[in-house]
């Protein structure tokens, strides 16, 4: 038999505590969507990880029990933003919540992208409750050699 020590009421244990400076700190430094201040607050923000090659950006969410039908992806003016929502579980009749350590509602992550992405070029793949968004790098615009003609002169 299992005791759980502690409940989804106490708003000290360690793993709250964890949780809400992650929370806050990530909304303090994230980049803010456009117009966001009419959107409504998100309820959550999903782990992220986030790497770079040579070739693309990619961006790997935490995900599970999302619906991938439901996620937006948007890549515009230098961002990619990506939203949805979780929905929270039903308890059964005759069931009660002991601990509650999984979020659920709506989430938003957005991510300031440098000039070198092509947000021409973005894929989002789920599997497995995780979503991978990759946005290919742009071509580097290189120097083109330009030749130098020699203007004939009239006196000859």
């Amino acid at each position: 038999m299992t005791y759980f020590g502690y409940t989804s009421s106490s708003p000290f244990t360690r793993h709250a505590v964890r949780r809400d400076l992650h929370r806050f700190f990530d909304q303090a430094f994230q980049t803010p969507t456009p117009g966001a201040a009419t959107e409504e607050p998100v309820a959550w923000q999903p782990a992220v990880e986030a790497r770079e090659s040579v070739e693309h950006f990619t961006f790997e969410l935490d995900l599970p029990g999302v619906n991938p039908d439901t996620v937006e992806v948007l890549a515009a003016e230098g961002t990619l933003t990506v939203r949805g929502t979780r929905p929270a579980r039903d308890t059964v009749d005759g069931e009660r919540t002991i601990i509650r350590e999984r979020s659920a509602g709506r989430f938003a992550r957005t991510f300031r992208l440098p000039k070198s992405a092509d947000l021409q070029q973005v894929s989002a793949t789920s599997a497995l409750g995780v979503l991978t968004i990759q946005v290919k790098k742009a071509e580097p615009v290189r120097p083109v050699r330009v030749p130098v003609n020699v203007a004939s002169t009239a006196n000859g």
